[in-house]
């Protein structure tokens, strides 16, 4: 009792030095501080996505190694659903993607043959079961991975490939999440009410930071789909 104890003191301790940190890099007036802060989160979500990979090709577990986050309360909220007008690209080699390593022989297949000189990365944007499809959660700019979770996952690992978001395509949608920041904190373990604080649920450490870091960036002026839109137009001229 007393070991879980200091490890929830630590992590509070931890969270609270990487949001100083990362408020520190919001205070910052550079044209860049806008990437700078979705780097941090690009390497909470490259720590999550690395761990699932591990454990999968070690223990090559048939459930999900990370337990169900709090983004399953609010992905299909409709509500919160914004509608882009313009297309947008999230390059895997720079920007925050989650992904869902389910298949061993997947990941191993994948990481041979996708993303290589004789087989570019490209984003299937064909009607079948193998189509890429994905969330774009703000303001954290964390892309969702739903379907092409491995072949997304090589493209990381080997940093190629990119995916555009199409705003005439029903299976691409962009939520904004600000709402819970009125609702919920984290405190290092747990997700908490803010009015009772009584416990909401257990979520991985990262998982935890990445959503606190995203009321950081709520409170800025900093807009991950303005950045992002910004790169297309730049990029497609």
């Amino acid at each position: 009792m007393k070991l879980l104890f200091n490890k929830q003191i630590n992590n509070k301790k931890r969270l609270e030095n990487l949001l100083r940190f990362s408020q520190d890099i919001v205070n910052n007036n550079y044209s860049h501080t806008a990437a700078a802060i979705f780097h941090i989160i690009k390497i909470l979500t490259g720590r999550i996505n690395s761990t699932q990979c591990i454990d999968r090709l070690c223990e090559n577990f048939d459930d999900n190694i990370f337990p169900e986050d709090i983004s399953d309360d609010f992905i299909t909220n409709t509500k919160y659903e914004v509608i882009i007008d313009k297309p947008l690209t999230i390059f895997l080699n720079r920007d925050p993607v989650l992904v869902n390593l389910k298949d061993r022989d997947k990941i191993i297949d994948n990481l041979i043959t996708v993303g290589t000189k004789e087989n570019k990365w490209k984003q299937n944007t064909s009607t079948g079961t193998d189509k890429h499809c994905f969330n774009l959660f703000l303001p954290i700019g964390v892309t969702d991975i739903c379907e092409g979770n491995h072949s997304a996952f090589s493209g990381i690992v080997k940093g190629v490939g990119e995916l555009t978001f199409n705003p005439k395509d029903s299976e691409q949608k962009v939520f904004d999440i600000s709402y819970l920041y009125d609702k919920i904190y984290y405190d290092g373990y747990h997700y908490r009410d803010i009015k009772s604080n009584k416990r909401i649920g257990s979520v991985p450490y990262e998982y935890g930071c990445i959503f606190e870091i995203g009321r950081i960036i709520s409170k800025s002026n900093i807009s991950f789909l303005k950045m992002k839109q910004s790169e297309y137009e730049q990029f497609s001229k």
